[in-house]
């Protein structure tokens, strides 16, 4: 069953949005995508306590699991500080719906 992870970025702390979408987010592809990352949304709230918002895409809950405790999360964990200063909130879980 497919399965997301959304990282929720809060407002306030500065965040380098170029840098996460030109470095970050293809380095979290390129290094994810073995473990069945299909791909990724990013928004920017216009409200609410949030600055933006990162939907991963993964074929199965068990393969972010896997992504999560792989070596390479520690590099994408790692990479956090070269955008922003903020503490992310990270909720998963399995798509039970889509449209």
């Amino acid at each position: 069953m497919p399965a997301t992870a959304t990282v929720l970025y809060p407002a306030g702390p500065s965040l380098n949005l170029d840098y996460y979408l030109t470095s970050h987010m293809p380095m979290v592809v390129k290094l994810w995508g073995e473990f069945g990352l299909t791909g990724y949304t990013i928004s920017k709230p216009t409200d609410g306590p949030y600055q933006l918002l990162c939907v991963l895409n993964f074929n199965s809950l068990e393969g972010f699991q896997k992504a999560a405790s792989s070596p390479a999360a520690k590099t994408v964990m790692g990479d956090i500080t070269n955008y922003t200063t903020a503490e992310a909130v990270i909720s998963f879980g399995e798509v039970v719906g889509s449209g």
